[in-house]
C-alpha cells in the first residue's frame, strides 16, 4: 500500500484500515459489512487504504513520511485488528475505531468523519444517538445489533 502524493486533491477524508491476516473480525468486515450497499456508498465518500500491522511494505502516511506500515502501526499505537483510522484533508488523525463495531455503528463512524461532525460535536456517541433519533423520525428502521 502506498498512500499518494495529492491525495488530499481529492477532497475526500482518508480511512485506513490496520488489519492483519489472521483476523476473524478483519474478515467479517471485509466480507460482511463493507459490502453492504450503505457502507459501500459511505465509502465513497472517503479515500480507503489498507495496512496490515505486521507488514514491512514501505508506505507514505498522511503526513508524508516513509516507512513501513508495522512501524506506522506502532506509531500510532493499534493494538487492535481491524482498526479504523480516519484522517482529514489535511492529513491530520480526526477519529478511529478500535473495536469490533457491527454495520450501524461503522456506518456512523463514517458519517460522523464524512459530515465533518466531529468539529462540532466531539462526542461520537452523542453523534450516534442525534443520528439514531433522526433516522428514527424519518421512518428508518434502525438495527443496532446488524
Amino acid at each position: 500500500m502506498k498512500l499518494k502524493d495529492g491525495r488530499q486533491d481529492s477532497g475526500r477524508p482518508l480511512l485506513v484500515i490496520f488489519e492483519q491476516a489472521e483476523c476473524d473480525a478483519c474478515d467479517e468486515l471485509h466480507r460482511d459489512i463493507l459490502t453492504r450497499p450503505e457502507v459501500g456508498y459511505a465509502l465513497s465518500n472517503l479515500d480507503v487504504a489498507v495496512a496490515d500491522i505486521n507488514s514491512g511494505d514501505k508506505l507514505q502516511t498522511p503526513d508524508g513520511k516513509d516507512m513501513p506500515a508495522s512501524e506506522w502501526a506502532k506509531a500510532l499505537e493499534i493494538k487492535y485488528t481491524p482498526s479504523l483510522v480516519f484522517f482529514d484533508t489535511d492529513g491530520k488523525e480526526v477519529f478511529r475505531t478500535e473495536a469490533y463495531l457491527k454495520t450501524y455503528h461503522l456506518h456512523g463512524a463514517m458519517d460522523y468523519v464524512i459530515s465533518g461532525a466531529y468539529r462540532w460535536q466531539p462526542e461520537f456517541q452523542r453523534f450516534l444517538q442525534h443520528r439514531t433519533e433522526t433516522l428514527r423520525a424519518r421512518g428508518f428502521a434502525v438495527n443496532l445489533m446488524e
